[in-house]
């Protein structure tokens, strides 16, 4: 029974704290539809995680070209969201992450001498965070002695015990009070890993975002670019129009926005040259890509 108290005690902390966020969201972007059920919700924070049209102002926002400034109130409340310590609070705000470094990186490398103070107060709270988590310790992975028989090798060949190699995946991380032009690179790819930690918990759209960003970082200067632009496309349906008059509040809008595009994952994508269908329901394959953590490199 003492442990039933407790769970419906913390149940309605999370709650509370939740409809405290909803109540400051609702302050900074104004009335939208869906503001009164997600307070009536007894899952405030589940439900505005996976809020489309939410998720779309919130988007929108970020994408304004005086958006990021130290005045900037979508980050204030990002910032302050993930200050919460709430699990389910921080899924919402890695949830805009890609959007927010997809728009951060190119305006801070091509106009340096801008402040974007409140983009980089964001990434300092989930550099922070994960600083502290990791407890001063590096990220380090075990590669088994390859010149040694494995368990499945028969008849096995012993020859003394297998010494596995230890490699550092990502050094140990250091505080930072501000986001310095050499460190800007771990802080950037400290917050990315911890969407990629969570995201199986994403919304498609944001999973799609990242892949948007991720590509035109990728390709950024290489002469191959344009060939990689011209198969995503044939990957993608159109983007709809972002003039609001048009769009209105309507749902089909994805939050994958980068330079005046949008994208949309309510149509079924063509088959590109690279893409097949999986026989497993709603989803594809694809030849040749490695299975591992795209953001490996930018910790090494």
């Amino acid at each position: 029974m003492p442990g039933e108290i407790q769970r419906k005690q913390t149940w309605h902390g999370d709650m509370v704290k939740a409809q405290e966020r909803i109540h400051a969201l609702h302050r900074v972007l104004g009335a939208f539809d869906s503001y009164n059920a997600l307070l009536d919700s007894e899952l405030p924070a589940k439900h505005l995680l996976h809020d489309e049209n939410v998720a779309d102002k919130i988007s929108r926002r970020l994408l304004q070209p005086t958006s990021g400034k130290g005045n900037d109130q979508v980050c204030q409340w990002l910032f302050d969201t993930y200050q919460t310590q709430d699990p389910a609070l921080q899924l919402v705000v890695l949830r805009f992450l890609p959007v927010l470094c997809g728009v951060y990186l190119p305006r801070i490398t091509t106009s340096p001498d801008g402040p974007l103070a409140g983009f980089e107060a964001v990434l300092l709270a989930l550099y922070a965070a994960e600083t502290k988590a990791r407890g001063g310790r590096p990220v380090m992975i075990n590669i088994p002695d390859l010149g040694h028989a494995s368990l499945y090798h028969s008849p096995r060949q012993t020859v003394g015990s297998p010494q596995p190699h230890v490699e550092v995946i990502s050094p140990a991380l250091e505080p930072q009070s501000s986001v310095k032009s050499t460190k800007r690179t771990v802080i950037v790819a400290v917050a990315l890993e911890l969407f990629y930690k969570r995201i199986i918990m994403m919304p498609s759209k944001s999973k799609f975002d990242l892949c948007h960003y991720a590509r035109s970082w990728a390709v950024k200067g290489c002469s191959w670019s344009n060939a990689v632009e011209t198969l995503a496309r044939s990957a993608l349906p159109p983007p709809p129009s972002l003039n609001p008059a048009q769009v209105g509040s309507s749902s089909s809008l994805g939050a994958a926005l980068t330079l005046g595009e949008a994208l949309t994952l309510d149509q079924e994508p063509q088959d590109p040259p690279l893409l097949k269908k999986s026989n497993r329901p709603g989803r594809w394959d694809v030849s040749g890509m490695a299975k591992r953590n795209p953001f490996h490199f930018l910790t090494a």
